[in-house]
């Protein structure tokens, strides 16, 4: 099946999530950089995906170590933690500043997008990945956030970390997924001979759509502010395996890249693999991994590709 949940990539409304969508922030061209990580924190009212902190290890503590990890099978010091594979969620904030998930119903279409709030008391802003990272200086009174998408209606706010927004035939669901006002939802890297690598581990957005015959994913960052999106697309389901890539509807996989950020890669701001693979490694209920390797749909440009994200 084509790619039809999410039309190409505009600033005004890059992810069509009433129509509309976006994503995340400065990339570095030719620097590998670590992928997210995850270490546990002492908040217990927060689950946690991020990256945590590396302490020295001392040969006493080698040793008490390596004992506990053959009985429990821990992983070793200093070593890539697997990420947890549960949503990430938070409660008793103190105020509504942090990462929010977005989840979208638009008549019968559902779609997951991200969002971050800093409310400083006197001022509360909201950048919305999923309006293409929209900046709205919300005004607050009582329960009610007003100045939010065309101001069409109000955000209720339930408590700092739960909030709706209804209008006409849009429902939208606020859940705090962190306190840290920050796109941290995984990592892409694209990879070609005729440009500059991206990767992209800090500020990466990640959008999800499930119209019942196929799944979609779309991760995005910005290049000196200007967004690059690649949008992936199963027939079904993004399950494990290797899928044929077109774009016409013959094969099962559909991607798709986008944004302003392409046109200085590729002459264009939009882009299809016309021929490829996709492999999915790893599906879990949060985190999903894979690979795309394949030719652009100017028959010239060669494309790898590798992500590891985060559904919202």
């Amino acid at each position: 099946m084509p790619f039809t949940s999410f039309p190409r990539l505009t600033t005004a409304d890059p992810f069509n999530t009433a129509g509309s969508s976006g994503i995340g922030p400065f990339v570095k061209a030719r620097q590998q950089v670590p992928l997210v990580e995850w270490a546990g924190g002492n908040d217990a009212s927060v689950h946690n995906n991020k990256k945590g902190n590396v302490y020295a290890c001392s040969p006493v503590f080698f040793a008490a170590f390596w004992l506990l990890a053959a009985v429990f099978g821990l992983a070793g010091c200093g070593g890539d933690a697997m990420p947890q594979d549960t949503p990430r969620a938070v409660t008793g904030s103190a105020n509504l500043t942090g990462l929010w998930r977005v989840v979208s119903t638009i008549g019968v279409s559902t779609q997951r997008t991200a969002a971050i709030v800093v409310d400083s008391g006197t001022t509360l802003n909201m950048n919305d990945c999923g309006l293409a990272y929209r900046n709205y200086a919300l005004s607050r009174s009582g329960n009610q956030l007003s100045g939010y998408y065309f101001n069409l209606a109000p955000i209720l706010v339930s408590n700092n970390d739960t909030m709706t927004y209804n209008y006409s035939t849009i429902d939208r669901d606020f859940a705090k997924m962190d306190r840290d006002a920050l796109y941290d939802m995984g990592s892409f890297s694209i990879s070609s001979p005729a440009f500059s690598t991206i990767n992209a581990s800090s500020d990466v957005c990640v959008g999800f759509s499930d119209s019942g015959a196929e799944e979609s994913l779309i991760m995005a960052t910005r290049i000196n502010g200007q967004m690059v999106r690649i949008a992936i697309s199963l027939t079904n389901s993004l399950r494990l395996g290797s899928f044929a890539i077109e774009p016409f509807g013959n094969a099962p996989a559909t991607v798709t890249l986008d944004g302003e950020g392409l046109q200085t890669l590729i002459g264009a701001d939009s882009s299809s693999v016309l021929q490829g693979t996709l492999k999915i490694t790893r599906r879990g209920t949060v985190w999903v991994e894979g690979t795309v390797s394949g030719l652009l749909d100017d028959t010239v440009t060669s494309v790898a590709i590798s992500f590891r994200a985060e559904m919202p």
